[in-house]
């Protein structure tokens, strides 16, 4: 994105999930596993179209908004995940089941799932080549100092105002080309290649810890991606796990806002995510807990209590650890080391995925193993972020 622009970046996110989606959809048939293998290999396209997406949020947030806007920025990005992935727990298990009550599915309601999604893939492709500008308008952050510098003009005309105007007027013009590359970034962040910024994070041991802390946290989503096939054995429906997620979600909102407001507002950064951290433990701990029983109406309460804390605290901390690894690692650009820790993030997810699916065809008790893991990598997330020593340089924060 540095190098070619936001929207180069967002019409390979665009094309990549437009053809892995329609791959995805022609490539099923119910029962055949030569489709089922068509159906991954579109799988694998929209795959490697998440990062050209994931990544933008952060270097955005450094460079166009202020230091009590930063979290709320990446709040936003991640929120717009969150929503969509709650549309598709409450839609995707109607659309499946066609109205059953059994996790049966059907052949007419899968197509008609993987139909609207290519359908939808296609409608975001457009609107991306339509509307997307290889350098977005002027950054909130360059508009506010060109304002100043415009009052401060006003007040001081006695002192040569010709020649005044003349650089603001040249700097404003020059700044606005860039787009992107304002010149607060470009003052901040020094000249540097990706190579060197990876060497130095990969001998920083702050780095370390928080990506670790990122990377078990993030991992414990696939605990909540098959949250169907962990609570259905004991006695929980689709239904359920659907109406589950979307409490999750409702609580992911309200607790994303507070938290990044707070955080922003307060600079207390390692505290507000270590409280952060600690709340989503305790409320998995309870989760995992109450799923060794059997659901009754007192149970099946608890469970939605538990998901208010996990919702109020656990995705929450993730933009919290990132704005954590930005303001940590100064002088290494975003781009650097938030794509690096989002890498080894990826990796983890990859090695969890692989660990829970042989869980779960290998163990018969394989629901109370994967909650129990999911927990001791909440402790060592939270553990990571306790330890935590790094120092927020002041350049960055207070910009």
């Amino acid at each position: 994105m540095k190098r070619f622009g936001l929207r180069c970046c967002m019409i390979i996110f665009g094309s990549l999930t437009f053809i892995g989606m329609w791959i995805r959809c022609f490539g099923y048939k119910k029962g055949d596993e030569t489709y089922l293998w068509i159906a991954f290999c579109g799988q694998t396209f929209i795959a490697f179209a998440q990062p050209f997406l994931t990544s933008i949020s952060g270097l955005l947030g450094v460079n166009w908004f202020g230091d009590k806007e930063r979290t709320l920025v990446q709040v936003a990005a991640l929120l717009t995940a969150a929503l969509g992935g709650g549309v598709a727990f409450a839609i995707g298990p109607s659309l499946i089941t066609m109205g059953k009550r059994e996790m049966h599915g059907s052949e007419i309601g899968m197509l008609a799932y993987l139909s609207s999604q290519a359908f939808i893939s296609t409608a975001c492709l457009l609107l991306i080549v339509i509307f997307f500008k290889d350098r977005p308008p002027t950054p909130p952050v360059l508009i506010k100092e060109i304002q100043t510098m415009e009052k401060l003009d006003e007040n001081e005309q006695m002192l040569t105002e010709e020649s005044r105007l003349t650089i603001n007027l040249t700097t404003d013009d020059i700044n606005i080309e860039k787009g992107f590359e304002s010149f607060n970034s470009k003052d901040i962040y020094p000249e540097q290649t990706f190579w060197i910024g990876f060497k130095k994070l990969m001998t920083s041991p702050h780095f370390i810890m928080l990506t670790i802390s990122s990377s078990c946290l993030i991992s414990v989503f696939q605990t909540m991606s098959i949250l169907d096939q962990i609570i259905n054995p004991k006695g929980y429906t689709t239904f359920d796990t659907a109406n589950l997620n979307i409490v999750n979600l409702v609580f992911v909102v309200f607790g994303c806002f507070g938290l990044s407001i707070v955080f922003d507002k307060t600079k207390r950064f390692k505290l507000i995510s270590c409280i952060s951290s600690f709340m989503a433990c305790l409320g998995f701990a309870c989760f995992a807990i109450i799923l060794q029983w059997n659901k009754s109406d007192f149970t099946i309460i608890l469970v939605y209590l538990s998901m208010v804390v996990i919702g109020c605290s656990a995705i929450p901390s993730l933009p919290l650890i990132s704005q954590m690894i930005v303001y940590s690692t100064y002088p290494i650009h975003p781009a650097t080391s938030l794509v690096i820790s989002s890498a080894f993030s990826t990796i983890w997810n990859v090695i969890m995925w692989v660990i829970v699916n042989v869980l779960l065809s290998e163990m018969s008790n394989s629901s109370s193993v994967i909650l129990w893991l999911s927990f001791a990598l909440l402790i060592v997330s939270f553990i990571m972020t306790v330890l935590f020593r790094g120092k927020f340089d002041n350049i960055l924060v207070n910009k």
